[in-house]
């Protein structure tokens, strides 16, 4: 089974931070925690050299090949990928993730089973195709330890895993995915652009700049295509560890007994805190 990995990448320099301000609603400030880098994508694609080898090709969604080359991508077959290779140009430009989800699956030569990793997940031990795919195919992810929202949120990401579980015909979700290295199927995003019934939440997400209580989370609805399909349930193994890149880590570690204990993901984000 072949396997590749697609990040979506940001670098919020001073030609992007003016594109930013420019679709901004007046007032509303720079979500810099969001865009920030930190050389986390660096760091991340070393620990897939490291425990994942049998990674087919790699794919980093950026906004542009222009200015918005990441460092550090190593020896990897990385191929980078921009927004306008996949979204359709109404909707450009795009600063939100719901959206640019929406097309990962247009990207060009993708294999038809693949990770998703935002650039704050690093391996931090050695993992198979088994961790992440069933031996049939099925994407087998990691349960949240939370639920899906049964009522409208603040938040956008959770507003938009609530709209998920309200599209037309979707069988009701309980459990929420962890925010993890996700594996997918190109053909559960063909499925999702193809219902008539989800075009206007299709249409409605995409054109949307930046992440809002009304969109939808299809990264979600693409798993829950795969894993209801096939009415079964997880057998997941691999363990994560969420984390903050600016925390005490020695204190959080030890409150956390983090270590001596063995983790194969790692999520390492930005914080403003």
């Amino acid at each position: 089974m072949d396997v590749d990995v697609v990040y979506t990448y940001v670098q919020l320099n001073d030609m992007q931070l003016a594109r930013v301000k420019a679709h901004l609603p007046r007032g509303k400030p720079v979500p810099s925690t969001r865009f920030r880098d930190q050389g986390e994508l660096a760091f991340s694609l070393s620990t897939l050299r490291q425990h994942a080898p049998w990674i087919r090709n790699v794919y980093v969604i950026v906004a542009n090949l222009e200015d918005q080359i990441p460092t550090g991508l190593g020896s990897l077959n990385v191929k980078l990928i921009a927004h306008s290779d996949i979204i359709p140009p109404q909707y450009l430009p795009t600063f939100n993730s719901h959206a640019i989800e929406l097309y990962m699956h247009r990207i060009p030569g993708l294999a038809e089973h693949f990770i998703y990793m935002n650039d704050d997940m690093s391996l931090s031990g050695n993992v198979a195709i088994s961790h992440f795919f069933l031996s049939d195919g099925t994407p087998n992810p990691k349960w949240g330890g939370w639920n899906v929202p049964t009522r409208p949120q603040n938040n956008a990401h959770f507003s938009a895993s609530f709209n998920a579980n309200a599209l037309p015909g979707m069988q009701a979700m309980t459990t929420h995915i962890a925010h993890q290295a996700v594996p997918l199927r190109k053909r559960a995003f063909e499925e999702i652009h193809t219902r008539r019934d989800w075009t206007a939440f299709v249409t409605g997400t995409s054109g949307r700049k930046f992440r809002d209580r009304a969109d939808v989370h299809f990264v979600l609805v693409a798993v829950y295509l795969e894993w209801h399909r096939n009415s079964k349930k997880s057998k997941t193994t691999m363990v994560n560890m969420l984390a903050g890149l600016f925390c005490k880590f020695d204190k959080w570690s030890n409150r956390h007994n983090l270590r001596g204990r063995e983790y194969q993901l790692l999520c390492l984000n930005d914080s403003s805190k």
